[in-house]
This record gives structure tokens, sequence and C-alpha cells, in this order.
């Protein structure tokens, strides 16, 4: 059964912060993203991503994005959950989901290269 999914990062060349990550860059990023979400489609799923681009000025984005589609699964991505300067972020988009959402699945991915696996644990 066709699940839709949403992927949730940060914008790959506005936000990213690379200096955390010397063995990344935007390009090998958007490439590793893109494979995981194409997997996702490739077994008849619904997947996309939503890139936030500021900390601060996403609210309305992320507020609006859960009710704008019923999703079955969201998963909230390793950079926007382990940058200690957006856990306010990462709170507000849990709340948002379960309040818009409520039946929706929430995963987590580990690394780049788990995102689709993340999201299999729960679809």
């Amino acid at each position: 059964m066709k699940k839709k999914i949403l992927l949730v990062g940060w914008h790959l060349s506005e936000s990213t912060d690379y200096s955390k990550w010397p063995d990344l860059n935007a390009e090998k990023l958007n490439n590793d993203l893109v494979q995981e979400k194409d997997i996702l489609i490739n077994e008849g799923h619904d997947a996309k991503w939503l890139y936030l681009r500021n900390i601060n000025a996403d609210f309305d984005m992320i507020n609006k994005t859960p009710t704008d589609s019923q999703y079955d699964c969201f998963l909230i991505g390793v950079g926007v959950r382990l940058d200690s300067s957006a856990f306010i972020t990462f709170e507000r988009l849990i709340n948002t989901i379960h309040t818009a959402s409520p039946n929706a699945k929430i995963c987590f991915n580990t690394n780049l290269t788990d995102i689709a696996e993340a999201v299999k644990r729960w679809i």
C-alpha cells in the first residue's frame, strides 16, 4: 500500500553548516538525500523532502505542511535533531506533527544512508 512520507532536513546550501561534517558538501548531501528518497519512491511510496532554511523563520512552513496533506510517516533528519542550536525547531516539529497528524509515524535516521531504512521500520 502506497504511503505518504515527508522527509524533513536542512536546506542543502542555505542552512547546512558543513564545518560540523568535514567529509560532507552540498553535492554529496544532495546525492545521498535524493538516493534515499528514490528508494522509497521505487518501492511504491510517495516521498518528498521538506527543506528547512532558517531555524526561526520556518515556523509558518512547519506548521502548515502537515495539514496540507495527510502523511503516514515523517522522518526528521539527524542534522535537525542533533543540532543543539535548533532544539526548538525539533521540538516544534514533533508537536506540529503530533497535532496535525496524530496517527502518523515519526522516525529518525542516524546518517545519510539509512533514511529509507528508518522509514521502512515504521511503514
